[in-house]
């Protein structure tokens, strides 16, 4: 089953959609007052937080002076390489949005860099 330009545009779409909401909970959390007493008077031995669109979370391990242990619970994405090493995937492997096959032809790594500093750019 082949895609459409249009359904993967649309997938683009809806992941902006997506990080606008992430960013919204990730931005509402850092205003509750009972979360921020705890993040700033209690200490931990680490953060443990998955991955939610958002780097908010690291900065409660900076605020702790801990170890940021760091959960997903998706497949490997260019963003979370970011987080605990260098990008290299982003000419091997389709990112999260596409069901291109692998090995990702030359039309679809340039898709797949297109979106990948597209997505860069907007964080």
């Amino acid at each position: 089953m082949s895609t459409t330009l249009d359904e993967k545009l649309s997938r683009i779409t809806s992941m902006s959609m997506i990080k606008e909401i992430t960013r919204n909970i990730s931005q509402t959390t850092l205003q509750v007052e009972e979360f921020r007493k705890a993040l700033i008077k209690n200490q931990y031995d680490a953060v443990v937080s998955e991955w939610f669109i958002s780097d908010v979370e690291a900065g409660y391990a900076a605020i702790q002076q801990v170890p940021w242990i760091l959960i997903s619970t998706i497949v490997m994405h260019t963003h979370l390489e970011y987080l605990v090493d260098t990008v290299r995937t982003i000419l091997t492997n389709p990112m999260i949005m596409f069901d291109f096959p692998i090995p990702i032809n030359f039309k679809q790594r340039l898709l797949n860099s297109a979106v990948y500093l597209m997505m860069t750019l907007n964080t």
